[in-house]
């Protein structure tokens, strides 16, 4: 049987509608983004005024809709003074949202490294951390974040539980033309840590890519994708969808995830064909906590003032 990369190149010689697994809905969001900064690189002026009034005009208007300082959850600071996280370097940029880590307060933050003022939203060195017992201090952060693609970059998304331990999992975006890219981190206490989580798949059943937890959350004409929790008599699961909506059905892909630390393994997955309406589709909250940023209105984000 052709593997899933044959198939998908088959399908897209053939001219046949884009699949909507999360991995594939993911790589275009970066994919898109990354071909306009290749066009400002060129100076080409005369391809890019094309290229980019077919691409990008319209996610630039987004952009100015997406302004942080009149975005609810977003904590703005490349205008203001910086809070003090102990960091031992200049930040900007500042996001940050509520965690809970064993039942203690915390609050998990995005932020960039100023260096000769604060790079603009998609440049510069731009981290996660967490404060994991409330008192102001980041004890743990994790390495760069990768594709924060202007004019948003990377934000802070989400800080839901996803597998029920009581601590929470902080989620972080990267704007796309078709959506968002999701990223999921694990918090510890002991040692203080903040992990990519990763994807193994020992039965070789999912529709997403083993590696880096990564997944889409967009909803547009003819494809969708996110992901949402269930709770499960032998414990909860981090579902993702990948969705293609061909009328008068959707082609859904499920891939059941359960999450412990900073490892999701596949436990379970599905492809159906089920009525449009019946599809899951993203909403403002991710597993139960709310969307931050420029995601917070999601799917209207152009009300997000």
């Amino acid at each position: 049987m052709p593997s899933i990369d044959e198939q998908l190149k088959t399908r897209m010689r053939e001219g046949a509608p884009r699949p909507a697994g999360a991995a594939g809905l993911f790589e275009r969001l970066g994919s898109r983004k990354r071909r306009r900064a290749a066009l400002r690189r060129t100076g080409t002026v005369g391809l890019a005024v094309v290229v980019l009034f077919g691409t990008a005009g319209a996610f630039v208007a987004l952009g100015r809709a997406f302004n942080t300082e009149n975005v609810p959850g977003a904590t703005p600071t490349a205008t203001q003074t910086p809070p003090d996280l102990g960091l031992g370097f200049p930040i900007c940029d500042v996001m940050s949202m509520p965690i809970t880590v064993a039942g203690v307060q915390g609050k998990a933050y995005v932020f960039t490294k100023a260096i000769d003022g604060c790079p603009k939203p998609g440049e510069g060195r731009r981290f996660v951390g967490a404060d994991l017992d409330g008192n102001g201090t980041v004890d743990a952060t994790a390495p760069e974040l990768t594709d924060c693609f202007s004019p948003v970059g990377c934000e802070a998304f989400a800080a839901p539980d996803v597998n029920g331990d009581g601590t929470s999992e902080i989620a972080v975006s990267t704007a796309g033309a078709d959506g968002y890219g999701v990223w999921l981190y694990a918090v510890t206490t002991s040692p203080p840590a903040v992990q990519l989580i990763t994807v193994v798949d020992p039965q070789g059943i999912g529709h997403i890519q083993t590696g880096p937890l990564q997944f889409a959350w967009a909803d547009v004409v003819g494809h969708a994708g996110g992901a949402r929790c269930e709770v499960l008599p032998d414990g909860g699961t981090l579902t993702i969808f990948g969705v293609d909506k061909f009328e008068p059905k959707a082609d859904v892909q499920l891939t059941d995830l359960r999450v412990a630390g900073a490892t999701a393994t596949v436990v379970g997955a599905s492809h159906d064909r089920v009525p449009i309406a019946d599809a899951p589709a993203p909403g403002n909250t991710l597993c139960g906590a709310p969307l931050h940023g420029s995601a917070a209105n999601f799917p209207d984000a152009t009300k997000a003032k």
